[in-house]
């Protein structure tokens, strides 16, 4: 019978050690999944940033482009431009003073 409760007590002692191991992995994967989840937050808050930043810098490349066109459109305007000169703009106006 003493042989039998030792060899409990030896089980019971393997158990809780087993048990206190398990416990300490389970712990450690928590830690490590903390871990991952603030990693993610902070790629997906840098994603998003950089998203905005593109989406503006795309929006500016748009300006730009849209800024060059009417600068070229208003120059190619004033080459076909004449300038007459010599000539009343109003009656009795005098051209020589």
């Amino acid at each position: 019978m003493r042989k039998e409760i030792n060899q409990l007590r030896l089980e019971n002692s393997t158990l809780k050690t087993q048990i206190s191991e398990l416990a300490s992995e389970v712990e450690n994967l928590q830690q490590s999944l903390q871990f991952s989840d603030a990693e993610h937050s902070n790629l997906k808050k840098r994603i998003d940033e950089i998203t905005t930043v593109s989406h503006a810098t795309n929006k500016n490349n748009a300006v730009l482009l849209l800024e060059e066109k009417n600068y070229s459109i208003k120059l190619q305007a004033r080459q076909c431009n004449l300038e007459i000169s010599n000539v009343a703009e109003k009656k009795g106006e005098n051209l020589l003073a």
